[in-house]
């Protein structure tokens, strides 16, 4: 599971508004992932029963319940006798039906455990400031997602050279802001998980285990044709399209929109699981997990298939 529980040093802590120590996740933060990944520890997860990574706590918001855990998982990684009496509790009294605000809290009883066992070195209460949801006024609850990202880092060399031969009006823009936001440039996020994401063109089983990137309409055309044929898909939407037609030239019945594609499906191919994975991982959002945008397509498995 990697090293943890120690002490590690961070260029973004520092001693203005704090001790200069900080808890740090790598799975809740760009800059916990980073100084996470250069010190070698890994972020902390379960393994479900279908063998997939998953967060501490699960979408209802409890602590992931033995029962759902991986076997294998539980005897090699987990203390089952101890971890027991906290499991499947939820982390916060407002999602739990049952409780009530002034019910004994996950947080507070973990701490008079660490109290009693001479683990902790100080206990005290602070009144802090900690994000709602809008709709609910429920506390948010942060999940670890996985994202996709161009590798824009490869080429920052490249870009750093073109910009010192522009010739900047004035000449700080080029030297200042924009070229120190090249030298810190990172991988470029696309899939972020809010309202205007950036639709992937990737369809998906529902379990992820397939991933198909369509590269172009004419490629999308020759898809859904196969779906026909397969039976997931009663015709083609793009029958019309032809490719080197303008978009103006399109006829409507051809026009990729995605409220016409999130109601349809294309074959799945493989009857084995691929084995894509997202490039990395980032903090987390209010929703539950989800590699890409809601725009996703899904595969489907002809009749006849296994």
């Amino acid at each position: 599971m990697g090293d943890a529980f120690r002490v590690i040093s961070g260029d973004y802590v520092t001693t203005v508004d704090g001790t200069g120590i900080v808890h740090i996740a790598p799975t809740f933060g760009a800059d916990d992932d980073r100084v996470g990944k250069q010190a070698g520890i890994v972020p902390m997860y379960v393994v479900d029963r279908a063998g997939k990574n998953q967060p501490m706590v699960d979408r209802r918001g409890r602590l992931f319940r033995i029962e759902d855990m991986d076997p294998d998982f539980v005897a090699k990684y987990v203390d089952a006798e101890r971890y027991r009496e906290w499991a499947g509790r939820f982390v916060k009294n407002a999602y739990d039906p049952s409780l009530g605000p002034d019910d004994p809290t996950l947080d507070i009883d973990i701490a008079v455990m660490l109290k009693g066992e001479g683990k902790a070195f100080k206990i005290e209460k602070h009144t802090h400031s900690y994000p709602h949801c809008w709709r609910t006024d429920k506390p948010v609850l942060y999940y670890p997602l996985d994202s996709w990202f161009i590798r824009t880092t490869a080429l920052r060399e490249r870009l750093m050279e073109l910009n010192d031969a522009i010739d900047w009006k004035p000449a700080s823009t080029g030297t200042g802001r924009f070229g120190k936001w090249l030298e810190g440039l990172v991988d470029w996020n696309l899939s972020r998980s809010r309202f205007w994401g950036t639709p992937l063109p990737i369809w998906a089983t529902e379990d992820r285990s397939e991933l198909k990137c369509i590269g172009s309409v004419a490629e999308l055309r020759a898809e859904a044709e196969k779906a026909v044929a397969a039976g997931v898909m009663k015709s083609n939407p793009l029958a019309a399209f032809r490719e080197g037609t303008s978009r103006r030239r399109t006829t409507t019945s051809s026009t990729c929109t995605v409220p016409m594609w999130t109601t349809s499906s294309l074959y799945r191919t493989r009857a084995n699981p691929c084995g894509a994975k997202a490039t990395s991982s980032t903090s987390g959002s209010t929703a539950a997990p989800c590699p890409m945008p809601r725009c996703i397509i899904r595969l489907k498995s002809a009749a006849k298939s296994s």
